[in-house]
């Protein structure tokens, strides 16, 4: 009877020490999430959530299994962006006008992971520790707001301008940067110290500047077209005489008789 209890006192302990150590979330704290790794099953597809119970048994083999451990925190930095509207020196010296096409402003750029997206940036970025995590979410933020400008001077944004002016934010620009940066999950801009040129004269100047170029190109086709015809009929004319030279002789005499009346 004693050697039985010994021996389900042992196998208790077996059982007990196997829960422990197959126990995944074990060593992920609260509101953290870790991903998985093994030498027998490579990358885990499932992230290991707090709270969430997983039990696996490959965990059980000796230095088979590392799990990195991520905190998605909330990432914030300010960003100054300047530069010009495109062709902006050339349609105001088209136009005569002494006028600045240059943009100035500030924007901070606050956001936050999908707690998804880690299993694919460890697969894709090659992202393995916190460090990285946080030095892509910097570079994400940077990669947003080089992306702005090229929004704001598209001409798609022309009448969101001056709400962005007066409030300092863009519910319709942060929408289109989710769906261009499908790794954020919550997004804020916040633009300040925001200088801004006049974008219904740029368009204006922009389409008269355009036209003027499509009027040259017309005559210049013309142009080349007149020119064209005119080497084609002296073409025709150097064959004919080639051909028949004896025209050339009557033409000169039909010159002659021109001028001596």
């Amino acid at each position: 009877m004693k050697k039985f209890f010994l021996v389900l006192f042992l196998l208790l302990i077996l059982a007990a020490a196997g829960f422990f150590f197959g126990w995944a979330q074990l060593s992920v704290p609260p509101g953290s999430y870790g991903i998985l790794q093994s030498k027998t099953h490579g990358l885990d597809p499932n992230l290991v959530r707090d709270g969430e119970f997983r039990w696996i048994w490959y965990k059980l083999i000796p230095a088979n299994v590392s799990i990195t451990v991520y905190s998605l925190q909330n990432v914030e930095c300010d960003i100054a962006l300047n530069g010009r509207l495109p062709s902006g020196e050339v349609y105001g010296a088209f136009a005569g006008l002494d006028t600045d096409f240059s943009y100035n402003y500030s924007v901070r750029v606050s956001l936050s992971l999908k707690e998804d997206s880690l299993l694919e940036l460890a697969r894709e970025k090659k992202i393995s520790s916190q460090e990285d995590l946080r030095s892509y979410e910097v570079s994400l933020a940077d990669s947003i707001a080089a992306f702005i400008p090229g929004k704001l001077t598209s001409g798609d944004y022309d009448m969101d301008i001056e709400n962005i002016l007066n409030s300092g934010s863009s519910a319709r620009l942060e929408e289109e940067i989710r769906s261009r940066f499908p790794y954020v999950d919550t997004l804020n801009l916040y633009f300040h110290s925001v200088r801004f040129p006049d974008m219904v004269l740029y368009r204006s100047l922009q389409s008269i500047y355009g036209e003027f170029l499509r009027k040259q190109q017309e005559i210049g086709a013309e142009r080349r077209i007149n020119t064209r015809v005119r080497l084609d009929e002296l073409a025709q004319y150097g064959e004919l005489l080639t051909k028949y030279p004896i025209l050339l002789q009557y033409l000169s005499i039909e010159q002659g008789d021109t001028v001596e009346k």
